[in-house]
């Protein structure tokens, strides 16, 4: 029997379920599916439809826009005007925006309305509520897991593929264009970019290794750290006999971003303890899923010698508390939830050649970025994750104690620098010299590393909603007072036919036509691109019916299966 359960798990083929029926489905079935049915409830977000297509989405995007609108026109001031949109959004399971000061002026309230009433933002929100929601149904189906679909399901890998081509599509109608009608396309920014994961894998490796060179010559050491989430973030539990079975400790109610959460804070808890203590730490964070979806980090942190053991021990007491501040006795945490291991960056005592630490991380930064460096047998795990990192809106890298990834781009822009700093800083970035680079825009004072340079922002602007933002980026300034513009024109994104008009109206115009940088938004029609089959119609009947596991399990048999309508893309 127990031969056969680990079958089972490792292996979901017809023959497999159809011998499985004719044991139990207590030992099979309950070891696949969620001990409880699927909440009705799961399967809308308000009136809409888990599975509505996307031009069924836009539409209910633009009715519960103008609800909100109808509603703050029937009140007299912003504060009832926001209580009574927000609680629009709470129906839909979306959190309403802030506007980041609860003594804020009622005045201040606006611009949070006028979000509220706003079809854009509820477009927006309402993709993400769906898949975020279709996720959290598959994984509790039991789908979602290491040997099955890995890291998301089929239809949160097909939803993506969606969202991906109807992005590309945008882009080859947009074009970017200067005041003095310069013309290039989206698309073509675009592969030139860090939006190409080739160009994105470059300069992270760039500034990494680079990282290493300039620790080791401040006399740093470092070590791997791996932390993870507490079990109740993980559904499923791998027995010693490799049999997945529904983690006991889970709590159904959480998701990915739940567990995302927890890393987080931790993290936050680890940063002020060590800045309490004067210890800085440079490194490199990834955060990439487990099979289940919940995702784990991977940190390479460099310090000084004689805070080695105390950053250590920073990182295993806050990332083994429990919530309520106590140190956990969960079976296997200390085990699970920290790993450190050191790493030795002298010379190889066999081989003689020097030893890397960005080896470390190659791997996880070609799996979560582009697949370079790995076999061509887990090369399919890199559009799943990308696709896994999409749907819950993660960040999956983190630069730790140097700050400046958008100085360094703006100095590879430069072509000359006035000022020897900064023409020095400009000819490392220039020549993907990050070692040198942060020598030079790192200052070392009262015992702590800051940095020179910074951002150059031009001032704040209203957006379209009335509120203030951070000045767009013009260029770099030391903390001497000298600047560098990068920047030196302002451009506009429009549709190639807008772009044909605007360039027309420069030359009957003689070159003087009126100009805005201000992007109100490209409007993009409904897209001919075919629905993809987020969820099957019979799980959808089940589902919807609230039917104990046995109905459900009959529906994924089939989607095991050779037969049937409905196959998994992995």
């Amino acid at each position: 029997m127990l031969a056969h359960q680990t079958t089972v798990s490792k292996s979901f083929t017809r023959e497999t379920f159809s011998s499985a029926e004719t044991v139990t489905s207590s030992t099979v079935v309950q070891s696949l599916l969620p001990p409880r049915p699927i909440d009705p409830a799961m399967m809308r977000i308000g009136d809409l439809h888990l599975c509505a297509d996307d031009a069924t989405l836009r539409a209910y995007a633009v009715s519960r826009a103008a609800q909100c609108r109808s509603l703050a026109q029937q009140v007299s001031d912003s504060a009832a005007a926001l209580s009574a949109c927000a609680a629009v959004a709470h129906q839909h399971g979306i959190e309403p925006p802030t506007c980041g000061d609860t003594d804020a002026d009622t005045d201040d309230l606006a611009p949070v309305v006028a979000r509220l009433g706003c079809e854009r933002w509820w477009r927006r929100r309402l993709r993400v509520a769906q898949a975020h929601r279709l996720e959290s149904v598959w994984s509790a189906c039991g789908v979602v897991r290491s040997d099955r679909d890995e890291y998301i399901s089929a239809g949160g890998l097909r939803l993506q593929k969606f969202h991906r081509e109807r992005q590309q599509r945008l882009m080859e109608r947009l074009v970017a264009i200067s005041e003095s009608g310069d013309v290039v396309p989206l698309a073509e920014i675009a592969e030139r970019t860090v939006a190409n994961p080739r160009i994105r894998r470059i300069e992270m490796m760039t500034r990494v290794s680079g990282l290493e060179r300039w620790a080791i010559a401040q006399g740093m050491v470092v070590d791997f750290y791996t932390v993870t989430a507490p079990s109740a973030f993980h559904r499923w539990t791998t027995t010693r006999s490799g049999i997945k079975r529904i983690n006991g400790r889970f709590d159904p109610s959480t998701t990915p971003r739940d567990a995302q959460a927890w890393l987080r804070r931790r993290f936050a808890r680890v940063g002020a303890a060590l800045h309490r203590r004067g210890i800085q730490v440079f490194g490199m964070r990834v955060c990439e899923p487990h099979g289940s979806g919940t995702p784990h980090w991977h940190l390479l942190l460099w310090c000084r010698p004689e805070h080695r053991s105390t950053v250590r021990a920073i990182y295993r007491h806050y990332y083994l508390q429990d919530d309520d501040g106590s140190q956990t006795r969960e079976p296997g945490a200390k085990k699970h939830r920290v790993k450190i291991k050191p790493v030795h960056t002298t010379p190889d005592p066999d081989t003689g050649r020097p030893r890397s630490a960005v080896g470390y991380l190659a791997k996880y930064v070609g799996k979560n970025v582009d697949g370079t460096s790995l076999p061509e047998s887990e090369s399919h795990s890199v559009e799943r994750v990308r696709a896994w990192a999409s749907t819950w809106r993660f960040r999956q890298f983190q630069m730790i104690g140097v700050r400046n990834s958008s100085v360094w781009r703006e100095f590879r822009r430069l072509k000359e620098c006035s000022d020897d700093l900064m023409e020095s800083a400009r000819h490392c970035a220039s020549a993907g010299d990050y070692e040198n680079f942060l020598a030079i825009v790192l200052a070392y004072d009262d015992g702590k590393f800051r940095e020179k340079i910074k951002i150059l922002r031009n001032e704040s602007r209203t957006t379209v909603y009335g509120d203030r933002a951070p000045g767009r980026v013009v260029g770099v300034v030391a903390d001497n007072g000298s600047k560098a513009i990068s920047r030196t024109r302002e451009w506009k994104i429009m549709t190639i036919d807008d772009a044909a008009e605007f360039l027309y109206e420069i030359i009957s115009r003689g070159g003087d036509a009126e100009f805005s940088s201000t992007n109100t938004g490209i409007e993009q029609p409904p897209d001919p691109i075919p629905a993809p089959v987020l969820i099957p119609d019979h799980l959808l009947s089940t589902a919807g019916a609230g039917h104990q596991f046995d109905m459900i399990a009959k529906a994924i048999r089939a989607q095991a299966g050779v037969a049937g309508p409905w196959t998994s893309d992995k």
